[in-house]
């Protein structure tokens, strides 16, 4: 009997069956549903991709270092405030591709790279392109220094009124902004 036991949202799991073609899901595997009736109960398995962005979680290092990276974005209260005036630069060089990291409440991302917040506040204060030209000299020899390997580093919630911001405001803020028309 090709039928999953579905958790989606609903008061109690559904028994699904598996689509044609599609590989039964394994236990806590993540499955997209397409509800189309609440009462009675309706849905199916399918196997389109979810829109939006990939997220993914990995070590720093190696998501910076990707061939598909694109513009390499740290989200700081630390980073160069958003603005109206700097935000078309910011959209347009991102329709490429993006890679944003996110530091946690706790400890931004200075505090995990063990530097000064100092040198990422002088380093965004500089009239920074939208995109570090890689083919420089200081670029190259910069590049292994952490405030370095980001093209960007943004605050998306200028004058935020605590002192830290969940990851998940951060997250929406940042993706927000970045995906303006």
């Amino acid at each position: 009997d090709d039928r999953v036991r579905v958790n989606c949202g609903l008061q109690h799991p559904v028994s699904l069956p598996v689509p044609p073609g599609m590989c039964a899901p394994t236990e806590g595997e993540r499955v997209s549903v397409r509800v189309t009736s609440r009462e009675p109960v309706r849905a199916r398995l399918t196997d389109d991709p979810l829109p939006g962005y990939r997220v993914a979680r990995e070590d720093v290092s190696t998501a910076l270092a990707r061939a598909d990276a694109g513009v390499r974005i740290a989200a700081s209260r630390h980073g160069e405030s958003l603005s109206a005036s700097r935000l078309d630069s910011v959209v347009e060089s991102v329709r490429e591709g993006v890679t944003v990291a996110f530091g946690a409440p706790e400890r931004g991302l200075p505090e995990m790279f063990g530097i000064s917040p100092d040198e990422v506040t002088d380093a965004a204060g500089a009239d920074a392109p939208a995109v570090c030209d890689e083919s420089s000299d200081a670029a190259a020899s910069d590049a292994d220094e952490p405030h370095a390997r980001f093209d960007l580093w943004l605050n998306t919630v200028p004058n935020q009124g605590s002192e830290v911001v969940r990851t998940e405001e951060a997250l929406f803020a940042t993706l927000a902004t970045l995906t303006l028309e």
